[in-house]
Parts: C-alpha cells; structure tokens; sequence
C-alpha cells in the first residue's frame, strides 16, 4: 500500500464518511459500472446498499454494467447480479433517463471512471442524466474521481458546437483536464444545465497526479482501456478511429499500437522530435481480431509513455497523421463524419489532407484554449 493510496479517499469514501446527509431521505437511483469500486476494490452499489441507502436502480452507460460491451453496441435493461436491482440501459433505446425510470426516485447519483477525453463518453452521459434531473427535479450527486491523465494539460481541438454529438456535446477541448465534479460544475453553471447538483471532491487529490501516482488500482471502465497508459494515449489515438489505420483494438494493446497492413512504419521516423517529447515508438508487427484488419498482419507502431507530464498525445497523433497522409495519399481513407465528430470539427482533417506544418496546426488551438481555460478556471476544486 503506497503513500498515495492512503492520501487519496474517493468520493463515494467522502459519501459515506461525512456527507451521507445529502441523501438523506431520498430514494436513488445509481449511474455506474463495474469500476466504480472504493479504494479497496468495493463496488459502490455494495457500499451505498450496506449503508443503508435506499437504492432503487441502476442505470448503465456504454459498455454495459459489466464494463464489457464493445464500443458502440448497444444492449437491453438487465439486472445487476449481487443485488437483484434493475439496470437501466443509457446506451439502447435511450441514452437519457427518461421520466418512467425516475419516477420512484428523489436523487440520481453518478459515480463512473472517466478518462478525461472529450469522445469518451461518459461524461456525456452525465450531461444527458443532469439535463434529465433537471428536467424532473431530481438531485444530482457526483462522486467524484481522479482524472487519470492527470488535471492540469489541456490539449487538442475544442469542440465546434456544429459538430456536436454524443461524442462531444458541449464546447470543450479534446483533452480537458478536469475531473468529472469539476467538468459537472462546468455544465450546470457555465453551460447552463440548471440541475440541483452536488460534487463530493476527494481528499487528497492533487492535479499532477498522474493514475499511477495515486496507488489506486486501475479498473478498466471499458473492454480496450486495459491500463492508465491507454487511457493516456487514447486521447491522440482515438483519432485513428476515423480512418483506416488500426488503432489496436482486437489486439493486447488497444490505442497504443498504430499501424495497417500498407503502412510504412519508417514515417515515425520522421516525426519531429517536439511531438515525441514523453514518448518513445518502436517498430510493431500485430494481428488484430474482431476489428479493423481482423486476421490481417498489420505495419506499424508501437507508443510508449515515459513522461505524461510532458507528453501531448493529440499532437504526436496529429503529427503522425500528417506524415502518413503525405506518404500513403491513395491508401489513407476517411470515414469523415466520424473523424470530425472525433475531432469536434473538420478543420483538423482539411488541414492534414492539405499537408498544414503541425506546428501551425498546434498554434491554432491557442486562444479556444485560453478561452476554454477561462470558463474552467471557475470550476476547479483541487490544488496542483
């Protein structure tokens, strides 16, 4: 057990330890999955249930309770198996809570690992469930959770509003550097959500503290982030998703092997040496399954994290995407809406296509990101 470990107590440790009275006489309903556990690897639904609390569903967001649903697929309401309570699906028919599964319930209470990229998206689900307990009048509690790339870096393109979807609902950067209480201050009060809302902070958080910092250990809140260092990366890497270049799904590595049966790997090579800071690419042969390239030997990379304080993975993977659409222009293919849904805009995917220098690609996202960094300053609960 590390120093950190013992520092850092999670939201729903707080919950219960001091600020149990916020729920007090409500009925709840519990967003969650199976890696929101306390730091000693206890579910919350355990602990919220064993302490008296009187939960009356679940609601699950993509990937299912079980945190194993592949990207994307969409599955049915169920019942969680230890409590026998009702799951509700936010990623089925329906991916806001609908006035049928809050009627018997006072307060929603969310409590998930978000991986601090905007495409992730579970911090939309939140947005959806808060814009619902509004609607309704129902509390909002969150529970909060370390960012595992740390708070403090904000990194990559914000969000056009004309490309807003579930992958992106509201005007933040692709990297955001803020823990999900902070981002949910953010959407109540500056974007204007109106939800009766309630962030339990951790104690002993501190915003450059990387996921491996914290001693906690990692549960992936999703089948492909297997390790914090791929939740790191998958903030560049998800980019590929909007191509024809594996991103490593279907292989031991998800998001931290790049490459396509066509690709030449010598374009790493020829990366400037500004966007490996933090990183190191070695050469990589892999055979996905079940995803892009399935049973296909695929050329590629590699990616390394060897310092995340450092490290920009939005622009080490707008770098590569550069270098690869200039030497591969016949076999790199888009699939655009998704690319720029990814992105947040189509700038980004016109200026690599046009063969714009990165660095100026870069410089563009300065001012969105200082006027970003005005609106966030507002929000932030803990210190560096």
């Amino acid at each position: 057990m590390t120093d950190s470990y013992r520092m850092i107590k999670l939201g729903v440790t707080c919950l219960l330890e001091s600020e149990r009275g916020i729920l007090e006489g409500c009925r709840v309903g519990l967003i969650a999955n199976s890696a929101s556990v306390d730091e000693e690897g206890t579910p919350t639904v355990l602990l919220l249930r064993n302490a008296g609390i009187d939960l009356a569903c679940l609601f699950a967001p993509e990937h299912g309770y079980s945190a194993s649903v592949e990207a994307g697929e969409q599955f049915p309401d169920g019942v969680e198996a230890d409590t026998g309570l009702p799951v509700y699906s936010l990623y089925g028919r329906t991916r806001k809570p609908t006035a049928d599964m809050l009627r018997d319930i006072d307060a929603l209470v969310f409590d998930l690992q978000d991986v601090g990229v905007r495409c992730y998206t579970y911090v939309w689900t939140m947005a959806l469930a808060m814009q619902a307990a509004a609607l309704f009048g129902k509390l909002f509690v969150v529970l909060d959770r370390p960012n595992p790339a740390g708070g403090i870096i904000v990194q990559g393109p914000v969000l056009d509003p004309r490309f807003a979807s579930f992958l992106g609902m509201y005007p933040v950067p692709l990297r955001y550097g803020m823990t999900v209480g902070e981002v949910a201050m953010m959407l109540n009060q500056s974007f204007e959500i109106g939800a009766d809302l309630a962030v339990v902070r951790m104690n002993g958080w501190r915003r450059r503290l990387m996921f491996a910092d914290t001693g906690l250990q990692w549960r992936p809140p999703s089948p492909a982030l297997r390790a914090p260092e791929s939740a790191f990366v998958y903030a560049g890497a998800c980019l590929f998703e909007g191509t024809n270049i594996s991103e490593g799904r279907g292989t031991s590595a998800p998001f931290r092997l790049i490459g396509a049966p066509w690709l030449d790997p010598a374009v790493s090579g020829k990366i400037d040496d500004r966007w490996l800071t933090g990183f190191v690419l070695s050469p990589q042969k892999f055979t996905p399954s079940g995803s892009k390239y399935s049973g296909e030997e695929c050329f590629g990379f590699s990616v390394h994290v060897v310092d995340g304080e450092r490290a920009d993975p939005v622009a080490l993977s707008v770098a590569l995407l550069s270098h690869i659409a200039s030497r591969h222009r016949t076999e790199l293919q888009w699939n655009e809406e998704h690319f720029d849904r990814i992105a947040g805009d189509d700038t980004l995917r016109r200026e690599i296509c046009a063969g714009t220098d990165p660095r100026n690609i870069v410089k563009r996202w300065g001012e969105p990101h200082r006027q970003f960094e005005k609106i966030r300053g507002r929000h932030l609960l803990y210190v560096g």
